[in-house]
């Protein structure tokens, strides 16, 4: 292609190559300028490709802004290939910028109020970018920004932007749609990555990414794939960039994490509405350079420069083998002090959130989830970096059915973890324990418990957390081994006991289970640990239910429900009135206390107990021979 003439467009080179097309550098014959062509990849050139291409060109034709790149021309080519002649835009692109020099914090937030208004004036026009990144913004040799790259965006359907009132709301209130994902992983929308409908505030929500990534000197989401980020795009609210920079403003964070929200109705509604903003935040940051980045750069050159000036002198003076190292060993000590910098150090939690984490960890490991959850909660709150304390919060939420919670806190923790082999032995087997837990991967879950039992033997805590792995993982013997050792070696254990006496229960072990549970309630009672004697009185209960007991399980039920409101367990509150629900003497009863606890199941998303809850109903109904309503309850 290069040194072949289209029309009046000499192709000079090639500077670029996207998803739909090639981009080169061409001379413009009759008005002597230099442009850009895009030109469809070979074989794209017919179907729907051919014509989205030409969409493209139509719909950014119409688009005249000083930070939008321009399209001059389009046509087609001798044998039918369509192009696009546009304005060639010089300079470094933002992604370039970041990599090496940085930005400050207000030119950043200068730059991100130019690309709104630039997509202030697309949307007016009924245009979705769908593709806002570092690499599609340049900043020229004047300092001005331009967006490029509208080739992803799609014009809305002509009766919504050809009505009597094309104002902004009209325009929000319609959707684009497409069939596939389109954009790039770190900037897709929430509703991009669903593959479902988009309008503006995708673009916006993109904006909000690489203003984070701007300021942050870090991308908002992360992921070693494209599964992964997504999981986070969907899932995961990104910390605030303020954590990775303290010079960012709480103004500043509470803009960018508005941009971030998964909801597109709580986000800036309109372009204009996010530049206003921006101009405004712009207009109280002092113009402080990004330090830590240009800190860098500026010992990487001192290292260079020294260098060359130790050669040079080295060529020209006699200079003995001592002098020689001396000198080599000061370059080679500031390299690795510059490399060390560079390599992701082990966050060191702070004393407040290590104290929480460890109590967290004690009360979950006492079958308190709902008083973990809170302690875990209070520990990434006070250091929000401390990745084992969400990895923990992942569990603990886990035991308590919040799966989405679950999976999102623990995206989170490996996150933090940018490298694994930073952490201690013992902190990387718990992390790996815990994420396979999350995960499900309970074998997995078992053979880290098992190296970590080897590593601190004689601790009950790790015998505690290798029990519920066996049993989690269908081993119930090995389970009852590693409970019993772990009462061995702390006669004071309760959740031991607990787990112990489920087991017995399991394996028609009465006695057995009623003396674990007893001893369990007791050591419970003496401590003041009102949840843990709402989960002794459950299982005692469910064991009694079993044995037909129902009076003396009605009343066990019923502790553990008055205590689990007590301490406002909503898991431990469903769990029990499910419980209660089956040893009720009427039967209408036991109907309307599987309904509450659906409903309240429901309402905290904790979709086994919900599933289990309609199993319950559609059983109760059977008793009652009230066949329709079961079979509905049973099918849901």
């Amino acid at each position: 292609m290069i040194g072949k003439t289209i029309s009046h467009y000499r192709i000079l080179g090639q500077v670029g190559e996207g998803g739909m097309g090639v981009v080169y550098v061409a001379e413009d014959t009759l008005l002597g300028r230099r442009v850009a062509i895009k030109i469809p990849h070979a074989g794209r050139d017919e179907g729907h490709y051919r014509a989205r291409f030409l969409r493209e060109a139509r719909a950014v034709s119409a688009l005249v802004h000083k930070n939008i790149a321009a399209v001059y021309d389009l046509g087609e080519t001798e044998d039918g290939q369509p192009y696009i002649v546009m304005e060639l835009v010089g300079g470094q692109t933002l992604g370039d910028i970041l990599t090496n020099a940085g930005l400050s914090l207000r030119r950043s937030v200068e730059v991100a109020r130019e690309v709104a208004e630039a997509l202030s004036e697309a949307h007016r026009r009924g245009i979705v970018h769908r593709d806002i990144k570092p690499s599609n913004v340049i900043i020229n040799e004047r300092g001005e920004v331009k967006v490029l790259d509208f080739g992803l965006a799609k014009q809305l359907d002509e009766e919504l932007i050809g009505g009597s009132s094309p104002d902004a709301q009209t325009w929000l209130s319609a959707r684009t749609r497409s069939d596939v994902v389109i954009g790039t992983p770190l900037y897709l929308s929430p509703e991009q990555a669903r593959g479902a409908q988009v309008d503006g505030r995708s673009d916006l929500f993109a904006l909000g990414a690489l203003l984070y990534e701007c300021v942050a000197g870090r991308p908002a989401f992360s992921g070693s794939n494209v599964i992964e980020i997504g999981a986070q795009v969907l899932h995961v609210n990104p910390p605030p960039p303020s954590r990775f920079n303290p010079r960012i403003t709480p103004e500043l964070d509470r803009l960018i994490l508005k941009a971030l929200a998964k909801r597109p109705e709580e986000r800036f509604q309109t372009a204009a509405e996010f530049a206003a903003e921006l101009s405004r935040v712009r207009s109280r940051l002092s113009d402080s350079d990004t330090a830590h980045t240009r800190r860098l750069a500026t010992a990487e050159n001192l290292i260079r420069s020294s260098a060359l000036i130790t050669i040079q002198r080295l060529r020209h003076k006699r200079v003995s083998p001592l002098t020689l190292l001396a000198s080599l060993a000061a370059l080679l000590a500031v390299f690795w002090g510059v490399n060390y910098l560079r390599k992701p150090s082990l966050h060191k939690p702070s004393p407040a959130a290590l104290a929480s984490y460890e109590q967290g960890v004690e009360a979950m490991r006492g079958g308190e989830f709902y008083k973990a959850s809170g302690l875990l909660e209070q520990a990434v709150k006070t250091d929000d970096g401390f990745a084992l304390a969400h990895a923990r919060l992942a569990e603990a939420w886990m035991e308590m059915d919040f799966l989405e919670s679950a999976q999102g806190e623990m995206l989170v923790a490996d996150g933090l973890v940018s490298d694994p082999a930073a952490l201690s032995r013992e902190d990387a087997l718990y992390l790996n324990a815990v994420r396979a837990t999350v995960g499900h991967r309970n074998a997995e879950a078992v053979k880290a418990y098992e190296e970590l039992a080897q590593l601190k033997p004689g601790q009950p805590q790790v015998q505690v957390d290798l029990g519920r792995a066996y049993d989690k993982n269908n081993e119930t013997q090995k389970a009852v081994e590693a409970f019993t050792r772990a009462t061995s070696s702390d006669p004071n254990y309760a959740a031991a006991f607990v787990s112990l006496g489920v087991l017995h229960a399991r394996q028609t072990n009465l006695a057995g289970a009623t003396s674990a549970f007893q001893s369990a309630e007791k050591l419970y009672e003496a401590a003041g640990n009102r949840e843990g004697q709402a989960e002794a009185h459950y299982q005692q209960g469910r064991l009694l239910a079993d044995l037909r007991k129902k009076d003396e399980a009605r009343r066990e039920l019923e502790q553990a429900l008055a205590l689990a409101r007590s301490t406002n367990n909503l898991y431990q509150q469903v769990q029990a009135m499910l419980q209660l629900a089956y040893v009720q003497p009427d039967p209408g009863d036991g109907q309307n206390l599987a309904r509450g606890a659906i409903e309240l199941a429901q309402g905290s998303r904790m979709s086994n107990l919900v599933a289990y809850g309609y199993i319950v109903l559609g059983n109760l109904f059977m008793k009652q021979n009230v066949y329709d309503e079961a079979e509905r309850d049973l099918t849901r």
